[in-house]
């Protein structure tokens, strides 16, 4: 009876040990995710505490920035470091120190980590427990960081507006412009709208799109104001009017926005931002096509207004 007895404490004891050298008294685990965003964009939502409230999928303290929830995971993130941020994670029985961390890898494209490091117990048993929790909680992460990858790619989230590309269908344009020492209110724009009209039926051009409108402030009180209209085919230009041409088939980058100059502002800002981070080059001043026509809405709020940049 005692042989058997002390091949099976002889086994048991070589499964203790085998899980001393299997699982290794420090478990570290990392998951990882690459997302088409510039390292800059990552950054302003990664290491600033406030803004993952912007993009967490679980529950955040709106009193305190530092605590978040996923699940049956508990999170406090600590004072982030350069390029990560570190953080504590409850999971079941298991506490872990984990660090959130990006790189980039390419033109604007990014790698993202989540790591996992804890010590383990001196109990065999326990040990094999918190080995299977981090692996669970392993998963669990790398859900997180695919939601994480969403949000990023979405332009909307991170510019606020919507971006997309549309070649241009037009080659010809009537084209005048004037200076102005404020910025040019809406009888200024639509005088010289209506000259380029005037002169397109004088001289049977049709009309192709909406007018275009660039506002570009060349010092403190001084506004250059130019307007196009894209009409269908050559023309006699003149000493106020002059024919431009397109790149028929070439590329505009546009985003759309309601509301009066200040709206339009922020929106180029950030029509020039997406621009920069995507790496874009633009040949041609970006222009607004005015969609409403502001000379019969003069309520701001009904304005809308498709923002157009060339682009290669």
């Amino acid at each position: 009876m005692k042989k058997p007895a002390l091949i099976v404490l002889a086994l048991l004891l070589l499964v203790f040990i085998s899980i001393y050298f299997i699982i290794p008294e420090k478990i570290k685990t990392t998951n990882a995710v690459q997302i088409d965003a510039s390292d800059m964009n990552v950054a302003k939502y990664l290491v600033n505490k406030r803004a993952w409230q912007k993009w967490w999928p679980g529950k955040s303290n709106t009193q305190d920035s530092s605590l978040y929830t996923y699940k049956n995971m508990a999170f406090t993130l600590h004072d982030n470091t350069n390029g990560s941020m570190p953080a504590l994670i409850s999971y079941g029985n298991t506490k872990a120190g984990i660090s959130l961390t990006y790189n980039s890898i390419e033109e604007g494209s990014c790698m993202v980590y989540w790591t996992v490091e804890m010590q383990t117990s001196l109990n065999p048993v326990k040990r094999v427990q918190e080995y299977l929790e981090i692996k669970k909680l392993g998963g669990e992460l790398q859900d997180i960081l695919r939601i994480f990858k969403k949000f990023m790619q979405a332009d909307s989230n991170v510019y606020g507006f919507t971006f997309g590309i549309k070649k241009i269908d037009y080659e010809y344009m009537m084209v005048t412009a004037t200076q102005t020492t404020t910025y040019p209110a809406n009888d200024v724009v639509y005088k010289l709208i209506n000259q380029l009209k005037n002169e397109a039926g004088k001289q049977h051009l049709q009309q192709l799109a909406t007018p275009m409108l660039n506002v570009h402030q060349t010092d403190e009180n001084a506004y250059q104001v130019t307007v196009a209209l894209p009409v269908n085919k050559p023309f006699s230009a003149n000493s106020s009017i002059k024919m431009e041409k397109m790149v028929l088939g070439g590329n505009l980058l546009q985003t759309s926005v309601n509301g009066g100059p200040g709206n339009v502002k922020n929106a180029f800002r950030q029509l020039k931002r997406y621009q920069k981070d995507h790496h874009l080059i633009s040949p041609a001043m970006p222009y607004e096509l005015l969609v409403t026509d502001r000379s019969t809405h003069p309520d701001t709020s009904q304005w809308h207004t498709t923002l157009s940049w060339p682009i290669f």
